[in-house]
């Protein structure tokens, strides 16, 4: 850097980080290490822009640091049986680097609303993001899902079933990525996909 210092640069986002999800990996783990409920009974995930309008009857830590700057809740408005994750905080919540399977294996998911709320602009790793989610028709991604630091992408929308249309903007961009196996694999609903200005492929090796 310009002090001469000769240590290696690193980038670290160390506040208001969601916890890692890269060992949640079946329907049957928890999501974000919430108590009580597992993923295959989530059908609706809502982020939002305060702690205030978490709704639940009880709140969890699912910030990386432990320090509640980013609390969930959930509830069964209908009483289906299936629930609703409210995720919210009082500042700008950031995906964790390594956000692989972050919403895999929600069989009875159907909708994720306001991805604005979420940063993803330092994350490296989404492998398996929307893995197995099959119920899922349309995905908005918003102007918050940055990918220019993402390297791998391995089944990013496998087997979302029923997908009909993948649009993906500007924001997603594929520069540094180097592997993104299966990454449409069965998703043989889908009628529109958009691939955006920025899906560069130069580097992908698998």
């Amino acid at each position: 850097d310009e002090t001469k210092n000769a240590n290696e640069e690193e980038n670290f986002i160390l506040f208001n980080v969601l916890k890692t999800t890269n060992t949640e990996k079946t329907s049957n783990s928890k999501f974000l290490n919430i108590n009580g409920i597992t993923r295959s009974n989530i059908e609706k995930i809502i982020f939002v822009d305060s702690k205030s309008k978490v709704i639940g009857n009880k709140y969890y830590d699912v910030s990386e640091a432990g320090d509640s700057s980013i609390i969930a809740g959930y509830e069964d408005i209908d009483s289906n049986g299936y629930y609703e994750i409210y995720i919210g905080s009082n500042e700008n919540i950031y995906g964790n680097i390594n956000s692989s399977y972050l919403f895999a294996g929600m069989g009875n998911l159907n909708n994720i609303i306001d991805m604005d709320n979420l940063y993803m602009t330092n994350i490296t790793n989404i492998d398996s993001l929307f893995f197995g989610d099959k119920k899922l028709q349309n995905i908005e991604l918003g102007t918050k899902f940055k990918t220019n630091n993402v390297i791998n992408m391995d089944n990013l929308f496998r087997d979302c079933e029923n997908l009909n249309e993948i649009k993906l903007n500007s924001e997603f961009n594929t520069s540094k990525v180097t592997t993104m196996k299966n990454m449409f694999r069965n998703c043989k609903n889908v009628e529109t996909l958009l691939l955006g200005t920025e899906f560069d492929t130069t580097n992908v090796k698998n």
